[in-house]
């Protein structure tokens, strides 16, 4: 798949307490469509980096030039099987232009879900990313495994594509780079909205009254800080 840039289009997040994601999927379901190819799922993504965390930083710094490694399969929400291949995905933000690459694999999705995070068949995966087009670092492990059910949904009125993220989930970590994991759910859910609007649309804005708050979010970097209990670096 061919290396791609957004400029058109707006990504906002807006995070809310997760125990208020039931109310708030309710109200998206009254006055949104579900999304038409992907309207519900549970999602497995494992994140890549170096020993030094040096790709988690660039997040939490908010440094101008950020890149994000991971490799990502789908669940059926319903009877929690893995379908379809695993995703090898790399997204790059410099300034405010964004790029993704994305190639599947050729390993099942369901293998690759069970094999250690130590094992070096993950690395040997990074291969399928590297390009002539697309640098990706040398020095890359797998670090984390983090679940999260997702819903997606139109917001009728201006095409805008809304999802909610929940019950965002550490699995589990590489013991070589972090001993310890607190496999539970964090206390906050994700709202993101892509579109042409660098706001919620009107039709949505009553959203905050349930204690959505635009900010910055990654769910990588905020279940690093739960399990190491940091608040910063």
């Amino acid at each position: 798949m061919a290396v791609v840039e957004s400029n058109v289009q707006h990504e906002i997040k807006y995070t809310l307490p997760n125990q208020a994601a039931p109310a708030i999927e309710n109200w998206l379901r009254a006055r949104c469509q579900p999304d038409p190819d992907y309207p519900e799922g549970t999602i497995s993504s494992i994140y890549f980096d170096s020993h030094d965390l040096r790709l988690l930083r660039e997040k939490i710094n908010s440094d101008f030039r950020k890149t994000k490694v991971r490799l990502r399969w789908y669940l059926d929400p319903a009877t929690t099987t893995i379908e379809g291949p695993a995703f090898l995905e790399v997204k790059q933000k410099i300034g405010a232009r964004r790029f993704k690459h994305r190639v599947p694999t050729s390993i099942p999705a369901q293998a690759l879900s069970e094999v250690d995070l130590q094992d070096p068949i993950l690395i040997d995966l990074l291969s399928l990313l590297r390009s002539e087009t697309f640098w990706v670092p040398t020095d890359l492990r797998p670090f984390m495994e983090i679940r999260f059910r997702r819903l997606r949904f139109l917001e009728p009125q201006t095409g805008t594509r809304v999802s909610i993220d929940t019950d965002i989930c550490p699995r589990r970590a590489n013991p070589a780079m972090l001993p310890l994991v607190n496999p539970f759910p964090l206390t906050h859910a994700v709202l993101e909205v892509k579109g042409p609007v660098r706001e919620l649309p009107g039709s949505l804005s009553a959203l905050r009254a349930y204690g959505c708050r635009k900010e910055s979010f990654s769910k990588y970097g905020r279940c690093y800080q739960k399990i190491t209990r940091q608040s910063s670096f």
